[in-house]
């Protein structure tokens, strides 16, 4: 199964490959599925710019990596939807202003780990991975002058609370000196999680954001904030003001809702307010989702897409959904973050009894991302 699966990768790699005489690599640390390297590491220290490594989905964590050149990295998803088959988990990235260019797809970040570019670091890309946060951890604290950054399809969870000097800090840090970056078709939950200190230059586009207890944007300015769901699923009490931590942001076509508006006549504050500017927000509005638990977070059980007549249909800036699904791009988010690379689903083998020189007959079936 896992030479086949190789295979898919190497005939569909050129969705990622910024040269044509680019290299696949595999890297796998489980013994029982052999492949060119069994560290990660080991496999990103043996590469060429612009090769691309695909990581095999195991039980274990490839650990801390620290990447120097421009590469693609590929993994499963962050929840394949196989039973066999676990997620791509690594650790902390580093990474040099030589890795400008890189992407990440597919992967699992797991708990207590950071990405930490060095200065400068431009055009990252994230895309289908799971971004855990536990602890006072950040996505590039303190990095300056990493420019043009794309994190898309992503899910982004605070799974502890932590306070530090009077704030949760935890957070997906931009870093006001970071420009361009653009946030699309995220889902950021947990009750602590923040954006914190992005700037004029952001665009916070189509995302879902559930939580609850604490303000969502933190020391940002002049953010363009479209498109987008902020649920509170859980307050007893209107904690949550979207306008906190914002000042002269742009918030236009969003939707804001809690579960428990109807049952306890609370009504969250209306964005935007007199310190941010906005239009065609749909504020207090239930979105109704096609399946959703109310009174919890992010479950892969739940189906986000709107149901027939949803208040949040074609309503967004650009004529689409608001929400994770909504947007022009050809980018599209799926919620198990599978890379967007042809993939096998089945493979049965229908003669396993052979003659010898007798022909191994094999069914398999495949299936895109978008």
């Amino acid at each position: 199964m896992k030479k086949v699966v190789i295979a898919a990768i190497m005939v569909s790699v050129s969705a990622f490959s910024f040269d044509i005489q680019a290299v696949i690599h595999t890297v796998s640390n489980d013994s029982n599925f052999p492949a060119d390297y069994s560290t990660l590491q080991n496999a990103i220290d043996g590469a060429s710019s612009s090769d691309t490594i695909y990581v095999y989905g195991t039980s274990s964590s490839y650990g801390d990596i620290s990447v120097d050149k421009t590469l693609v990295f590929i993994g499963v998803g962050h929840y394949p939807q196989i039973q066999t088959v676990s997620p791509s988990t690594i650790g902390t990235i580093t990474l040099t202003a030589a890795a400008s260019n890189t992407i990440f797809s597919g992967l699992y970040l797991s708990g207590d780990s950071n990405v930490e570019p060095a200065s400068g670091t431009n055009s990252i890309i994230f895309e289908n991975c799971f971004i855990r946060l536990t602890g006072s951890q950040y996505v590039i604290a303190g990095a300056t002058n990493c420019d043009n950054w794309i994190i898309r399809g992503s899910r982004i969870w605070c799974s502890q609370n932590f306070i530090s000097s009077g704030y949760y800090d935890v957070g997906f840090y931009v870093g006001s000196t970071n420009d361009n970056w653009l946030i699309l078709n995220n889902v950021f939950h947990g009750n602590n999680i923040q954006l914190i200190e992005a700037n004029q230059t952001t665009v916070f586009s189509h995302n879902l954001v559930l939580f609850y207890q604490i303000r969502f944007f933190q020391n940002c300015s002049e953010v363009i904030i479209t498109n987008n769901m902020f649920i509170d699923y859980y307050s007893n009490s209107p904690m949550i003001n979207f306008n906190d931590g914002c000042t002269n942001c742009l918030f236009n076509h969003n939707l804001t809702w809690s579960n428990y508006a109807d049952e306890n006549s609370l009504a969250l504050p209306e964005i935007p307010n007199a310190n941010n500017t906005g239009s065609n927000n749909l504020n207090n509005t239930n979105p109704f989702f096609t399946t959703y638990q109310g009174g919890s977070s992010f479950s892969y059980n739940h189906d986000y897409h709107l149901q027939a007549g949803s208040p949040a249909a074609l309503a967004g800036s650009d004529g689409t959904d608001i929400g994770i699904y909504g947007g022009t791009g050809s980018f599209k988010f799926n919620m198990f973050g599978y890379p967007e690379i042809p993939r096998f689903y089945y493979m049965n083998i229908k003669n396993t009894v052979l003659p010898e020189n007798g022909t191994l007959n094999i069914e398999i079936k495949g299936t895109t991302t978008r």
